[in-house]
């Protein structure tokens, strides 16, 4: 995981020791050599070298570069209900990580927070090394989080291609409108929506209304996007179709993203890391083939049809 990482963003990645199975302190970078330990409970690399040749905080710096949003202890309450009990996570630079859980568990009260709908109670959410708790939506959007909603909210009145052109100067005050419509058509393209761009958005389907909110997103150049049940209420072949989306999204447009949804066989198909949240509570978290045999989420969740 480590190494790739350290590729994408420009740097040779060490050569990788994996030395056992228990947690261990981190440590250093030996001779070109990055010795790591497995955390089986975890599920992620601690490095576990004794050289001194690197100070500890060197590396340090380069597994928090690769760090793109990080939530620490995130707590929400709403009366005496706690939505949010000490949530952890974190999303690496140009990372798919699936979020799943039965109805209730904080999903979306986990994104509305993320994006600045809800303020936490206590804990931080850090977005490129800054902490961005306490600000309000807009600042976070124009950081370069965006979102889709579990409900597609487009502006009814408008064109298709209006709609794609609110993200784009929400992002670029200062745009000419042919420049505004040439990035619209491209993102309508991409989603399969080209032919509709001036019909009104009123009368799209919930497919194409589902597409057309992930254009817009997609329109605002996010660096990393919220993906909240985007392929609810589609047809077996429109969650292919939109699977391959979100997958290309990631391979050639370099963003990261962070996927709510209930279709497993989607969202265990493209992410990389699976977090499982129960009653507010994270349950589980590592990659798919993990996730999908863990006792506590088969009980919480999957059920034993799934294991």
């Amino acid at each position: 995981m480590w190494a790739g990482s350290l590729a994408r963003i420009g740097r040779k990645p060490p050569k990788l020791v994996v030395v056992g199975s228990n947690p261990t302190p981190p440590a250093t970078i030996s001779g070109g050599e990055l010795v790591f330990r497995f955390d089986i409970h975890a599920y992620h690399f601690v490095a576990v070298s004794n050289s001194n040749i690197f100070q500890q905080s060197s590396l340090y710096n380069i597994f928090e570069e690769l760090i793109m949003i990080e939530g620490v202890k995130v707590t929400k309450y709403f009366g005496g209900l706690k939505a949010l009990n000490e949530v952890d996570f974190y999303v690496d630079n140009k990372e798919i990580v699936g979020i799943i859980g039965p109805n209730g568990a904080g999903k979306t009260t986990l994104f509305n927070t993320i994006s600045g709908f809800y303020r936490p109670d206590s804990g931080k959410i850090i977005f490129e090394g800054r902490d961005i708790t306490r600000l309000k939506p807009y600042n976070i959007f124009r950081l370069g989080i965006a979102r889709t909603f579990q409900i597609p909210r487009p502006f009814l009145k408008m064109s298709v291609i209006e709609n794609v052109q609110v993200g784009i100067h929400a992002r670029k005050r200062y745009i000419s409108r042919a420049e505004a419509n040439r990035e619209a058509l491209r993102w309508l393209e991409f989603v399969g929506l080209h032919e509709k761009k001036n019909f009104v958005a009123n009368q799209l389907t919930h497919t194409e209304r589902r597409k057309l909110e992930l254009a817009r997103t997609l329109a605002s150049e996010p660096k990393i996007i919220l993906l909240d049940e985007i392929v609810a209420g589609l047809n077996p072949t429109e969650v292919v179709e939109m699977t391959k989306k979100i997958e290309t999204i990631w391979k050639d447009y370099r963003i990261a993203i962070i996927w709510v949804e209930h279709v497993m066989r989607a969202i265990m198909s493209v992410c990389h890391r699976i977090i499982v949240l129960h009653q507010g509570s994270k349950i589980a978290e590592g990659p798919p083939t993990l996730i999908g045999r863990d006792k506590k989420v088969i009980e919480a969740y999957l059920g034993e049809s799934y294991a």
